[in-house]
C-alpha cells in the first residue's frame, strides 16, 4: 500500500506525469526538469503535464489545475484525469498499451425512416403498460409460461 498522502508524494513534483505522458505519446513533453528541488519547477512539470494531456485528448472537464495537485486541494480531480488520460490514451496512434480506464465510446447514430418515428410513438411505453407489461387490476398473470404471481380473487 501507499501509505497515507503517498498518492500526492509521487505525483507531486510532476515528473512521474511527465515520464507518463512521454511513454504514451513520445515528445509530448519536449523538456521538463527531471529532478526539480524548486516549486516553481515542481509546478512547471505539472504544467506541462496537463498541457500534454489536452493536446492528446483528455477532456478540459477532465483536466485539473496545477494547484490541485501541488497543495493537494483536489486529489480526487488528479485521480479522475488519470483515469481519462486511460480513457484517451486508447486512441493514441502508435501506443500499444497497458491501458487502463474504460474504453470510450463511438457515436453509435440511428436514423429511423418517418414511418418507424411514427409507430414508435404509437407504441405504448413499459411504463403505460405497468412493469409486467400484462398487469390488470384483476392480477398479474404471466400467461407465456403458465405461472400465476398471484391468488385470483
Amino acid at each position: 500500500t501507499l501509505g497515507e498522502g503517498a498518492f500526492n508524494d509521487v505525483l507531486k513534483d510532476g515528473t512521474f506525469l511527465c515520464r507518463l505522458i512521454n511513454k504514451i505519446k513520445p515528445g509530448a513533453i519536449k523538456k521538463f526538469c527531471a529532478h526539480p528541488n524548486m516549486p516553481f519547477k515542481q509546478m512547471e512539470n505539472i504544467s506541462f503535464y496537463c498541457a500534454a494531456c489536452k493536446e492528446i485528448g483528455v477532456p478540459d472537464h477532465d483536466l485539473f489545475r496545477t494547484v490541485d495537485l501541488f497543495e493537494a486541494k483536489d486529489m480526487a480531480q488528479v485521480a479522475i484525469n488519470l483515469l481519462a488520460l486511460g480513457r484517451a490514451s486508447q486512441k493514441v496512434a502508435g501506443f500499444e498499451g497497458p491501458h487502463f480506464g474504460v474504453l470510450e465510446l463511438e457515436a453509435n447514430r440511428r436514423d429511423f425512416t418517418e414511418e418507424q418515428l411514427r409507430r414508435g410513438k404509437a407504441e405504448q411505453t413499459l411504463m403505460g403498460k405497468g412493469s409486467h407489461g400484462g398487469a390488470t387490476q384483476s392480477g398479474m398473470f404471466d400467461h407465456s409460461r403458465d405461472i400465476i404471481k398471484c391468488a385470483a380473487p
